[in-house]
């Protein structure tokens, strides 16, 4: 029988995960890196998405540091038998004087500077913060180190919707215009698979495991 070097080329596989919803997300506030215990819903969708990741083998777990992804990642880690590594790199994007405020709020006390978070440009600091593309350098340099650390192998990665969209733009080379378009839910799931250095994006916003939580 012959094979060939591309059947022979070990696939890596990464699976993000965003985190449960929190408190903030429910006040529709900016978080940032400013933290915000799960909600009850937040805990029930960790759970569920625990549940599903149990069906699949992957060998590492590593998340953000922040409370919220650790909560999430916890619950995967318990019911997947993983333990959880943390990494700053993987945060979300500090926002600034942004966080804990909503959009109303922060239209009304810095118009000027909320027209120019919604133009987000990649090379602009977030208001005391950091741009989106600081974000995209950092959680490049995790997901470098992890995909070769891990080659071959399926890992899981909780982290945060801002962190996800740039992985889009560095993996995929989608220009940033277009990522400010997506949408991802919490405990959305996004994979892409590397074969042969070339990275594919399997799914994008999979929340199939919350069916359960949406008609109960």
């Amino acid at each position: 029988m012959n094979t060939s070097n591309q059947d022979l080329e070990p696939t890596t596989r990464l699976l993000f995960v965003r985190h449960g919803q929190t408190e903030s997300n429910a006040a529709r506030k900016y978080m940032g890196q400013t933290d915000s215990p799960l909600t009850d819903l937040g805990r029930r969708q960790a759970d569920a998405v625990a549940r599903r990741l149990s069906h699949l083998p992957f060998t590492a777990l590593y998340s953000s540091n922040l409370g919220r992804t650790m909560a999430t990642a916890a619950a995967i880690s318990s019911t997947c038998a993983h333990c959880v590594t943390s990494d700053p790199r993987l945060r979300e994007q500090d926002l600034g004087r942004f966080e804990g405020m909503t959009a109303d709020e922060i239209l009304a006390a810095y118009p000027e500077e909320y027209e120019e978070h919604m133009l987000r440009a990649p090379d602009t600091a977030a208001h005391g913060g950091e741009s989106v593309a600081q974000v995209r350098d950092r959680a490049a340099s995790f997901i470098d180190e992890i995909a070769d650390r891990h080659s071959g192998q399926t890992v899981v990665i909780v982290t945060h919707g801002g962190v996800m969209a740039t992985i889009l733009w560095h993996l995929l080379d989608i220009p940033y215009e277009a990522i400010k378009r997506t949408r991802l839910g919490n405990t959305g799931l996004a994979a892409f698979v590397r074969k042969q250095d070339q990275w594919t994006l399997e799914c994008w916003n999979d929340t199939g495991h919350l069916d359960s939580l949406r008609n109960g």
